[in-house]
């Protein structure tokens, strides 16, 4: 956009601050939703486990647990239904596909392709809307198409290809890290679960073959402790497995390590290229439909995932 300095003006005055907008509002958002579900599924193993603390506790501090039980509770059904109130969710999916479109607008206006890149994705009306209507605003470029100018916007589709290529690259490490170490965890919760369980039941062998040999009270409170520890965990078990799929971090890792190979492909396949209209106008068409199809798939994915109650 350089070698056509009012086309760029109208993509500073029109594009740039929705774009802006759009991708700050869904980041707020997805951190919004993303800590309301880990606190409701964390508070919902809390509330298990603080019910299992009076087994062990003193009776005069049971009415505590269970204000602090009936807190915990509260609270999960506060932030549900704020949640979903100040549409937390919907605001990040839609808001995030309008900022993902307009970047790839922001491209394939240079070229006169404006939103027709990506007229077979699905979008919101609302979003559909803002996309055209910014595309009328910037129109056309008014610049000589020269290969002066061809080299200009293919250097744009690079950078906007390693920019993508830069982010996905640690974004699939991190989720699949992630998976990993709650998949694990989880699975060391229930695996102490079950020698909790074989623990407790050789001790409980032991006090009838010992006949009352052993005290009473530390018997039992032994016992107690094991039956907290064999309720509790599966709890906080159940809640780290809730978080893992509604953050569907699995799916999200295999996705990006896909379109991360696909860019890599486009990457190299632009390098090798003859920097023509026709060339350039099918590598942007093809990196829109690659980014946006991406996105779609992650829409579909997580549409399916609302904030709700735990359970």
């Amino acid at each position: 956009a350089a070698r056509a300095p009012q086309f760029a003006a109208r993509l500073e005055a029109a594009l740039l601050p929705r774009f802006v907008q759009a991708d700050g509002i869904a980041s707020q958002t997805a951190r919004l939703f993303r800590s309301g579900y880990v606190a409701n599924f964390s508070l919902a193993a809390l509330a298990v486990l603080l019910t299992l603390l009076g087994l062990a506790l003193p009776a005069a501090i049971k009415p505590l647990l269970g204000l602090l039980e009936l807190l915990a509770i509260g609270s999960v059904l506060a932030l549900t239904r704020v949640g979903n109130r100040r549409g937390w969710h919907r605001r990040w999916l839609d808001n995030r596909n309008l900022a993902e479109r307009l970047r790839c607008l922001a491209i394939a206006a240079q070229i006169g392709l404006g939103e027709a890149a990506d007229r077979n994705a699905a979008a919101p009306a609302w979003v559909q809307h803002w996309l055209r209507q910014t595309a009328r605003e910037i129109a056309l470029p008014d610049a000589l198409v020269d290969r002066a100018y061809l080299l200009d916007v293919r250097q744009g589709l690079v950078h906007l290809i390693d920019a993508q290529i830069g982010y996905l690259a640690p974004e699939a490490q991190r989720m699949h890290r992630l998976e990993h170490r709650l998949h694990h965890f989880g699975t060391g919760l229930f695996a102490a679960t079950a020698l909790a369980c074989v623990v407790a039941m050789a001790i409980e062998a032991g006090a009838e073959l010992t006949q009352g040999l052993l005290p009473g009270h530390a018997t039992h409170r032994f016992l107690a402790v094991m039956t907290m520890i064999t309720a509790g965990f599966p709890a906080l078990g159940a809640a780290i497995y809730g978080i893992r799929m509604q953050g569907e971090f699995a799916s999200v890792a295999e996705r990006a390590h896909d379109t991360l190979e696909r860019l890599v492909v486009l990457r190299h396949t632009l390098a090798d290229d003859e920097p023509t209209f026709d060339t350039i106008q099918r590598r942007i068409v093809h990196l829109t439909t690659l980014l946006t199809g991406d996105l779609s798939d992650w829409h579909r994915t997580h549409h399916a995932r609302p904030l709700v109650l735990p359970g």
